[in-house]
């Protein structure tokens, strides 16, 4: 029964951090699109990301 729980836990968290970035990633093309960030620095990132 524990281990299912650990199990459990790693894919909660696995889960959320794919959630968290890709909210970070919506709120940097938000940004983007507003002009609060430049978009040259928004496809370097990608670029890095992709890598």
């Amino acid at each position: 029964m524990e281990a299912f729980l650990s199990s459990e836990v790693a894919i909660l968290t696995v889960c959320g951090l794919a959630a968290l970035s890709v909210l970070v990633f919506l709120a940097l093309i938000v940004l983007a699109s507003f002009g609060v960030i430049d978009g040259k620095f928004l496809l370097e990132l990608i670029r890095i990301i992709r890598k």
